[in-house]
């Protein structure tokens, strides 16, 4: 006969263990887990005997027992093109307001509606059931009208709220790095807080003769940063940043 050995908990969980064991317990509670919907992690762990314990785990054991979610890096395409703007949209609202989050969704779908969009670049991570947990953008830009084919813009970067920290940016923006290379892209800018950039390897770009323009709109000047995909291609791209061309950052 199987004994049940319940750590302290309440009743509640104990609901919850005793559903989950019956469908599917320990691959259902990894997802949950996975995805930050369920702040226990369950683990069925079986004795000498024979006899099964459910055993309560905080979450941040997971690290320590190396189960991993699984990401994959895809460019946008299909039904995604729309769950990528839902995405971006939601992360936004819930960092900024809902205007924020508007602002981001219409700058995404217009990109994409212009000659400076890059499909290539247009890059998103998905879990193991094909759910978006991080999206970033490259696209094409220009310093007054030069430098369409060698320079780039970074906007935007966008993770799950609750699994930021995690490198998901990270991982996103180096890949997009050796692509915008194979394509033959030499530099990359970005607006942002600089704490989250300089560690890509992102510099102020007014260090290199990169400035904002009249459109642009920065609480510190090293909020506009710049990255050499190329060594040395920052000794001849100078100019004014400006986002005139899009209607939905003006």
């Amino acid at each position: 006969m199987e004994s049940h050995a319940f750590f302290d908990i309440n009743d509640f969980e104990k609901i919850m263990i005793s559903f989950f064991c019956v469908f599917s317990f320990r691959k259902t509670m990894e997802m949950l887990c996975r995805q930050g919907r369920y702040p226990w992690f369950f683990v069925m762990l079986k004795s000498q005997k024979g006899s099964v314990a459910e055993v309560v785990k905080p979450l941040q054991l997971l690290k320590k027992e190396k189960i991993k979610m699984e990401r994959i890096i895809k460019t946008v395409t299909g039904k995604f093109t729309q769950e990528t703007l839902d995405f971006v949209e939601k992360v936004f609202t819930e960092y900024s307001d809902e205007e924020e989050g508007k602002v981001v969704r219409e700058l995404v779908a217009e990109i994409r509606s212009k000659k400076y969009y890059i499909p290539e670049l247009d890059l998103m991570m998905v879990n193991e059931i094909e759910e978006v947990i991080g999206y970033v953008m490259f696209s094409g830009f220009h310093l007054e009208g030069n430098y369409e084919k060698e320079l780039l813009l970074l906007s935007p970067a966008a993770v799950k709220t609750e699994l930021q920290r995690q490198h998901i940016s990270k991982e996103l923006i180096e890949y997009g790095f050796e692509v915008a290379k194979k394509l033959g892209y030499k530099a990359v800018i970005v607006e942002g807080n600089p704490q989250n950039y300089q560690a890509r390897g992102f510099r102020t770009s007014a260090n290199y003769g990169i400035v904002p323009g009249e459109t642009v709109h920065l609480p510190d000047i090293a909020c506009l940063m710049v990255k050499e995909l190329e060594p040395g291609a920052l000794e001849h791209i100078k100019g004014q940043v400006n986002y005139d061309f899009y209607e939905s950052l003006r």
